[in-house]
């Protein structure tokens, strides 16, 4: 069987620990992709070339799959597209972009569910001061309809709604 078994010697490389003189001998996009690997190794962050992309989705693609970051993928599009020479700059500018509108719009959400419940609160309780003070108007008219005293109208409001006698007074006074 050994004649019919293959005995390649394979060349493994770690493209983080690639000096900068082996990354600018690349001079198809994976010179961006080394470089990419190489300033994280080293600076722990990235700043990103001038050198234009030549194959976007591609060079996309394969950023998205090795540093598994997704948003490389997600941002290639035609807006992108249209801008002709593209480099990382741009395209990290995109990934920025998508994840500060991201962003606004959960903050918009989360604002507007939070306005509208205390919106709905204050409502509530407006609503609420509003059903009081009518059923106190109600209740003086029809207790004045039947001629009941200002002392019994007096105590039957103290009774149902706990009326201190200032606001008892001026109740009286406002439907008087």
């Amino acid at each position: 069987m050994l004649p019919y078994v293959n005995d390649y010697h394979v060349n493994l490389f770690e493209i983080a620990y690639l000096s900068d003189e082996q990354v600018s001998r690349f001079h198809s996009d994976f010179r961006l992709v080394a470089d990419y690997f190489v300033q994280m190794r080293k600076n722990k962050g990235y700043t990103p070339p001038t050198q234009d992309i030549q194959h976007v989705h591609e060079f996309l693609q394969l950023m998205s799959v090795m540093t598994g970051d997704h948003r490389y993928e997600e941002v290639f599009n035609e807006r992108l597209m249209k801008k002709g020479s593209v480099n990382m700059c741009q395209v990290l500018d995109q990934v920025e972009n998508r994840g500060m509108e991201k962003g606004m719009e959960k903050g918009m959400q989360k604002g507007m569910e939070k306005g509208m419940q205390e919106g709905m609160q204050k409502g509530l309780k407006e609503g609420l001061k509003q059903g009081i003070k009518e059923g106190i108007k109600n209740m003086i008219q029809a207790l004045r309809e039947v001629d009941a005293s200002e002392q019994v109208i007096a105590s039957k409001l103290k009774e149902k709604y706990s009326l201190s006698p200032a606001e008892i007074r001026r109740y009286l006074a406002a439907h008087g």
